[in-house]
């Protein structure tokens, strides 16, 4: 059993139909037909495909409960629909029908004696059917069916579970990726649980600032698969476990961003702050800890709105004690104060509008520089020319100081 042939456009579920086809293969001229194409899945990892599969496949019938419509129904039932016996249920006479069994396993149906009673009536097509699986005899798993060369696409892959779990979780969109691109990647290092995982969150950095900013509500709008598959690329990332952790801790680690892929979450979070609106009550929560010891635990940073805030307190503070000093001294103050405050105009905070002294203080260092030089001239005519020149840049300052 070869692996499957594909083209440039093939993808793996078309892929995964041809081999269903291809198991049926026989020598018209020598046997008869099979009578059905027994598909066993034990661990029900093909599942989520059906809805497709029944698209591509008429003639797949499932086991399970009836449901009318779509050709699901017990061992019974199943029997009676390959007689042509079930109305509606029908297929070209050169077509063979393919029986998806999930929860049974190849070793269950083959035990005739200990089948099951609810399986019985399929025993006997393992004589007069053939089996959909891998050579071995074991059920194709999503993982042995991308890996195998032997019947399956020949692919590399990371022997580990957290690939398998990544698989599954990405069956969905994985179904739709030409084998080509994998085959590609494959050719260059095995594939692992990043790449399947990046099928369902292809920005897991703005993820994690989303379930961090809302966590019910994110995952209320996410589909199926993606808050998993978040959770597997930040333990491996960020060395953080959203359901383990919880967002406290996350928040504190964003804050902190100590590692690089922190870093990096830090940067994406700076960037557009207001679209991660709900980080800021989350950071204000999280900041660690004072130390007794701790030298720098008196450094105000910007992860933290309330080291903002105090900022904003120490210079509303100096911006009224200014009040009493004498001009020059004010002019110097002003200058002085905009040094040490103009960093915070970088600070996430300032986007979301929470430093308005921050920026007031920019504009009233200017207004200071304004107006240590004097309109010069002696007639009203020399003092509008002085004004338009430069001296309403004082009046624009004080008026851009106001709107800050």
């Amino acid at each position: 059993m070869a692996t499957i042939t594909t083209t440039p456009t093939t993808t793996i579920l078309d892929a995964l139909c041809a081999a269903v086809r291809a198991s049926a293969a026989y020598n018209r001229d020598d046997v008869v037909p099979p009578a059905a194409i027994l598909w066993p899945d034990e661990r029900w990892e093909w599942e989520r495909l059906l809805p497709r599969l029944r698209l591509v496949l008429p003639h797949l019938l499932t086991l399970g409960p009836y449901v009318q419509g779509a050709r699901t129904g017990p061992a019974i039932w199943l029997r009676c629909a390959l007689a042509d016996r079930i109305a509606g249920i029908n297929w070209p006479a050169d077509i063979i029908p393919v029986l998806y069994l999930p929860g049974v396993s190849r070793t269950t149906l083959r035990a005739t004696e200990d089948c099951p009673p609810e399986l019985r009536p399929l025993a006997e097509l393992q004589y007069r059917g053939v089996f959909f699986s891998q050579v071995n005899g074991k059920d194709w798993t999503l993982a042995a069916f991308l890996q195998s060369d032997r019947g399956g696409l020949g692919l590399r892959l990371a022997k580990d579970a957290a690939t398998a779990t990544s698989i599954r979780r990405a069956i969905d969109k994985l179904a739709d990726v030409p084998v080509a691109d994998l085959e590609a990647k494959s050719a260059i290092r095995p594939l692992d649980g990043h790449d399947f995982d990046a099928l369902i969150v292809d920005d897991p950095v703005d993820d994690l600032l989303t379930w961090l900013s809302d966590p019910k509500g994110a995952q209320a709008l996410w589909e199926a698969g993606r808050f998993e598959a978040l959770c597997s690329r930040c333990r491996s990332d960020h060395g953080f476990d959203p359901v383990r952790d919880g967002g406290l801790v996350g928040a504190e680690k964003l804050g902190l961003h100590d590692a690089p892929a922190w870093k990096t979450a830090w940067k994406r979070f700076t960037a557009s702050p207001a679209r991660y609106a709900g980080l800021f009550e989350l950071l204000r929560r999280a900041k660690p800890p004072f130390k007794p010891g701790d030298l720098f635990a008196s450094i105000r940073v910007e992860s933290w709105p309330q080291d903002n805030e105090a900022e904003e307190g120490d210079l509303r503070k100096a911006l009224r004690a200014l009040a009493a000093d004498p001009v020059p001294a004010a002019r110097k103050r002003l200058r002085d104060l905009e040094a040490a405050h103009n960093p915070r105009r970088d600070w996430p905070w300032a986007k979301l509008g929470r430093s308005p002294l921050a920026e007031a203080v920019r504009h009233l260092a200017r207004l200071a520089e304004a107006t240590d030089t004097p309109l010069q001239g002696e007639t009203i005519d020399d003092l509008i020319r002085s004004y338009v020149g430069d001296g309403w840049r004082a009046d624009q300052a004080a008026l851009d100081a106001l709107a800050a």
